[in-house]
């Protein structure tokens, strides 16, 4: 497998359905394991209020079962807060959020003239959230991934999708637009601009940048940073640690 399939970088949106980590069109090998866990922090503040969420297990699970399909598992355990002028506000929160089970299926490879294709979709079960992240339904997202190579250093990916239940059975779309860079034989730079668009209030963006490092061609660690571009996303901070098994 090319060492773009596993360049991949970490996003996240407000939504609680949405990806957290722009996701390669490419999907793993028959018979390969890929898994990923990752410590993520942001913070949202206003005026004297600041609400923060560490989410201090997001585990990803990855399994080829044939060619251009995987099945995802995926869970995360987090803990959160809100303080007023450094004063917390009620109780911590914390525990499981609702178990992730989807697949991805790779349509088209990339040629000369087309880029790489795939589709990908979960669904969110309410049954492993812990009380303090119990949604009010079972949530649902589909997702279009695209990817193209530009050559050895350079890449464009993008992710186009919407995702309803949680809280709301509305449905909310939602994008994710990446550039990787790969300037050196073990490094990696990313960029990203991704965001949401809710019904009911206005349009929501964000940005990070990140640098990834492979320790061998199955072992890769990121590091990013970023925050809201207009909203109140103050800090968004995550390590993530990817292990592949071919």
């Amino acid at each position: 497998m090319k060492k773009w399939a596993y360049f991949m970088m970490t996003s996240f949106t407000a939504s609680g359905f949405a990806q957290e980590l722009i996701e390669p069109a490419t999907t793993m090998n028959t018979g390969e394991f890929q898994a990923q866990i990752a410590v993520i922090y942001t913070e949202n503040s206003e005026f004297r209020f600041r609400e923060s969420v560490l989410t201090y297990n997001n585990t990803l699970l990855l399994y080829g079962i044939f060619p251009h399909m995987e099945l995802r598992l995926g869970i995360d355990v987090n803990s959160s807060e809100t303080t007023d002028g450094g004063a917390r506000i009620g109780d911590r929160t914390s525990g499981t959020t609702p178990l992730q089970i989807g697949a991805k299926y790779r349509f088209f490879q990339q040629t000369e003239s087309t880029p790489e294709i795939s589709v990908m979709s979960h669904v969110f079960l309410p049954l492993t959230a812990s009380s303090d992240n119990k949604p009010n339904y079972t949530g649902y997202d589909l997702w279009v991934l695209g990817l193209h190579q530009i050559n050895d250093q350079h890449a464009v990916r993008v992710n186009i999708g919407a995702a309803t239940g949680g809280d709301s059975r509305g449905i909310l779309p939602l994008y994710i637009l990446a550039h990787n860079w790969l300037p050196f034989g073990k490094w990696g730079l990313n960029t990203e601009v991704y965001g949401e668009f809710p019904s009911n209030e206005s349009s929501k963006h964000f940005f990070d940048v990140g640098i990834s490092y492979f320790f061998r061609p199955t072992v890769q660690l990121d590091l990013n940073a970023g925050r809201g571009i207009n909203n109140n996303q103050s800090i968004l901070a995550s390590m993530r640690l990817t292990y592949t098994i071919i």
